[in-house]
């Protein structure tokens, strides 16, 4: 009897732990498959938001592809469409993902990462007193 309770306590430790210990703001409570494998695949924008205001307008970004081997590629549209290559990294703890390609890094805070869902973060310095925070919600 003691051992079984001292098991029953052990478990709801462990549980309330992991419970307190989520990664990402919006994020998992837990899942089985990497940070790394749940941020490969193909990305399509669903939402994006402008100081927390849904954009109903142009999008800068239209799709993300992170590849497995640490290549990424993400199609744009500022006044005409292209596409950006480089490479991506998870840096500070796995809590952003860097995007790099010839000219600069650009860095995106993971708000959500889940198997079909990913929300990313970054801001945009309009002037030395603005700043705006552009939040992009994809999914798979």
């Amino acid at each position: 009897m003691k051992n079984t309770n001292c098991l029953v306590l052990l478990t709801f430790f462990c549980l309330f732990s992991a419970l307190a210990c989520k990664k990402y703001e919006d994020g998992p409570i837990l899942s089985l498959r990497t940070k790394k494998a749940r941020l490969v695949g193909d990305w399509k924008i669903s939402e994006t938001f402008a100081n927390g205001l849904k954009l109903n307008g142009p999008i800068q970004i239209t799709g993300l592809q992170i590849k497995k081997g640490g290549t990424f590629s993400f199609e744009y549209n500022t006044g005409y469409a292209g596409v950006k290559n480089g490479t991506w990294s998870l840096t500070n703890t796995k809590q952003y993902v860097d995007l790099s390609d010839s000219c600069c890094t650009e860095r995106y805070k993971i708000l959500r990462l889940k198997n079909k869902e990913l929300w990313l973060q970054n801001s945009l310095q309009q002037s030395t007193t603005s700043t705006i925070e552009l939040e992009y919600h994809f999914e798979q």
